[in-house]
C-alpha cells in the first residue's frame, strides 16, 4: 500500500537521528568528564612524561567506553521485536509482498530458528495461505476506500465538467480545431494513485464519451503516461510505431510497442488500435507535477502534424500552466495523499 515504506522511511530516518545525537552526546560527556583526570594524571606524573601513546590509549579506551554504553542504549530504546515489527509492516506495504509470500510457502518445508527446526504441515501453510489472502482482500478494500474518496473530490469539485470546458475553449491548441472530429478522442487525467506506491491512477472517466476509467491505476513504467511521469516532459506521438507497418506482422509490431513503450504483450495489444497518444505534465507555478493530461486516438497525427512539435507543446502547457483549477487540482491531491495515510485506519 506504501504506508509500510512511509513508515519505515519515517522511523529509519527518527532511528538514524536519535543513534547519531546520542553518540554525538555521549561522546562529548565523555570527553569533558576524563579530560579534567587525564590532565590532572599527567600534571601529577610530569607533563614532560605525556606522550602520543598515552593520548592515544585514553582516547581508545574514551571510544571503546562511549560505545559500550551507545550499544546499551540503541538496545533499550528500539528493541529487536521493535525493528522486526517495522520490517514487517514495510513488508505488507510492499505491492510484491503476497507473491512473495505464497512464493516462499510453496518451497520452504522446514524452518531453522533459534536452534530449533520447526517443519510445515499442510495445517501451518494453508493458515499462512489464509493470511496471504486476508491480505489481498485488505488490499482490495483499502483501494475501495480510497476510490470513494476520489469519488467525493470529483463530484464536489464538479472536476468532470471543468474538464470538458478547459479542453473545448482550448480546441485550437490541443486538437488543431477538430477536437468534435476527432475519430474515438479520449481524454483524461491521471494522478500519483492514492492507493499503490508506483502506480498511477486514473483521476476522471474519459472525455468526450464519459466512457468508463475513472479508478484504474497503471504502473509507473506503462506506455506514455509512464514515460511522461518519469521524464517530466511532454510527449506527442502521431503514429505510435514510426515507419510501419512497412510489411511487419501485427505480432511484430505489438513486440516493438513492448520493447519500446514498457507494456506488456497483453497491454500492448489492447493500445494496439490506437495511433495517435498526446500526454502533458501538470507542473504547478513551482514546478511541482501534480498529475498528467493524457489524450488518444485512433487517428493518425490527431493531436499534431510533426511528433513531439515543440511550438504547439509550448502553448499546451502555456495554456495548463494558466488553468484555474490546476491550483485547486494541486490542493485535491493533497487532499487524497492526506486520506491516504488516514485510511488504514478504517480497515
Amino acid at each position: 500500500m506504501g504506508t509500510g515504506k512511509w513508515l519505515l522511511r519515517a522511523c529509519t530516518s527518527a532511528l538514524l537521528t536519535a543513534v547519531f545525537t546520542c553518540g554525538l552526546l555521549i561522546l562529548g560527556v565523555a570527553i569533558l568528564a576524563m579530560a579534567p583526570r587525564y590532565v590532572q594524571t599527567n600534571v601529577s606524573i610530569g607533563v614532560q612524561n605525556a606522550t602520543l601513546w598515552d593520548v592515544l590509549h585514553h582516547v581508545g579506551q574514551l571510544m571503546s567506553s562511549s560505545i559500550h554504553y551507545l550499544a546499551g542504549l540503541i538496545k533499550t530504546l528500539f528493541p529487536w521485536p521493535f525493528v522486526i515489527l517495522l520490517l514487517g509492516l514495510a513488508f505488507l506495504g510492499s505491492k510484491h509482498s503476497v507473491a512473495f509470500l505464497i512464493g516462499l510457502i510453496r518451497l520452504i518445508r522446514k524452518i531453522k530458528l533459534f536452534g530449533a527446526e520447526i517443519e510445515l504441515t499442510e495445517s501451518d501453510k494453508s493458515q499462512i495461505k489464509a493470511v496471504a489472502a486476508d491480505l489481498r482482500a485488505a488490499t482490495a478494500q483499502y483501494r475501495r476506500l480510497a476510490q470513494e474518496s476520489v469519488e467525493v473530490k470529483v463530484r464536489t469539485f464538479d472536476l468532470d465538467q471543468r474538464f470538458q470546458n478547459f479542453l473545448e475553449k482550448n480546441d485550437p491548441i490541443f486538437f488543431r480545431g477538430r477536437m468534435k472530429t476527432t475519430s474515438n478522442l479520449r481524454c483524461t487525467i491521471h494522478i500519483r494513485d492514492v492507493a499503490v506506491e508506483g502506480y498511477l491512477y486514473q483521476l476522471l472517466n474519459y472525455f468526450p464519451k464519459g466512457d468508463d476509467g475513472a479508478g484504474r491505476a497503471f504502473p509507473e513504467r506503462y506506455g506514455i503516461i509512464g514515460r511522461v511521469w518519469r521524464l517530466r516532459a511532454a510527449q506527442v506521438v502521431g503514429k505510435l510505431i514510426p515507419g510501419g507497418p512497412k510489411g511487419k506482422t501485427d505480432e511484430e509490431l505489438v513486440l516493438e510497442m513492448v520493447a519500446n513503450w514498457g507494456m506488456t504483450e497483453v497491454e500492448a495489444r489492447k493500445a494496439f488500435p490506437k495511433k495517435s497518444y498526446a500526454c502533458y505534465p501538470l507542473l504547478t507555478d513551482t514546478g511541482r507535477m501534480i498529475g498528467l493530461l493524457y489524450m488518444d486516438s485512433t487517428d493518425e497525427h490527431a493531436f499534431h502534424d510533426e511528433d513531439n512539435d515543440e511550438a504547439m507543446i509550448r502553448k499546451a502547457l502555456d495554456a495548463l500552466s494558466t488553468w484555474p483549477l490546476l491550483k485547486e487540482l494541486e490542493g485535491i491531491v493533497d487532499g487524497l495523499m492526506g486520506d491516504r495515510l488516514d485510511l488504514s485506519d478504517r480497515l
